[in-house]
């Protein structure tokens, strides 16, 4: 009996998610459509690039002070096949260490009248954790996949994901938009959802020909980041994120 009111509690706590997830992408995905009719043009970029659109993507980042982390993510388009990647990182610092591979396919789902762009991404791997002091290890199946629109005055994206072995689903919903007439200026919103409860995000920032400066408030932390661009594709970029748990600030750089 117990189990089985347990169960129904389990059940009715996902419906509230999902009932949450689909008002939020309805809110968002509605009123920048609304606006994507005006005169407003995209200067937007984020994490998800289209396989298409790189050979070789290669990140590397380091904490500038504190623990010593360093972290270094490559990423390898496959043109051979249509939208798909490989990619492996390798992050951690002298008591934590963490390797992982992935595999990663996307799909275009649809065009709207010709500039609002639907895209779905899956991202599958193997995730090793170490901890050489005690030497131990710990092993994981990742997964992550989402849906992308990407429309004249910005973008909207949603995010799930599942922990395969610990029956865990973290989501995110985020949005970003930036009117042109605000000289590059960019607003976005988001609510995160993980095994540590609920969070919100709030973005301000701007962006020019090859410089951005972005502050961001997720929950009680708050993140500030500068970045320049060279010749189009070097990425140089500082960060300070301080928190409950102190600060720290690291530097990355991608190509």
């Amino acid at each position: 009996m117990r189990q089985h009111l347990a169960k129904m509690k389990v059940d009715c706590d996902n419906i509230a998610d999902i009932a949450l997830i689909c008002s939020f992408c309805i809110t968002f995905l509605y009123s920048p459509i609304l606006l994507s009719q005006g005169e407003f043009s995209s200067q937007l970029s984020s994490d998800f690039i289209l396989s298409e659109s790189f050979d070789w993507n290669i990140t590397g980042e380091q904490i500038i002070w504190g623990t010593r982390w360093h972290s270094i993510k490559v990423e390898k388009s496959l043109h051979t096949i249509p939208g798909a990647r490989i990619g492996g990182s390798w992050s951690g610092w002298e008591a934590w260490k963490r390797n992982e591979i992935w595999w990663g396919q996307e799909k275009l789902i649809g065009v709207v009248e010709d500039d609002i762009v639907i895209y779905a991404w899956l991202n599958l791997g193997i995730q090793v954790e170490i901890l050489p002091e005690l030497h131990k290890h710990y092993w994981s199946i990742t997964s992550n996949s989402g849906i992308r629109t990407s429309f004249p005055s910005g973008m909207v994206s949603f995010m799930i994901s599942p922990d395969v072995m610990d029956l865990e689903w973290p989501w995110s919903v985020t949005s970003l938009i930036s009117p042109p007439k605000m000289n590059g200026f960019e607003v976005g919103l988001g609510v995160i959802s993980s095994i540590y409860g609920r969070g919100w995000l709030l973005i301000l920032g701007r962006k020019l020909d090859m410089l951005g400066a972005h502050l961001v408030l997720e929950g009680p932390d708050i993140k500030i980041s500068c970045s320049l661009v060279f010749n189009g594709f070097l990425k140089k970029s500082i960060s300070h994120r301080h928190g409950s748990f102190g600060g720290n600030t690291q530097w990355s750089v991608t190509w």
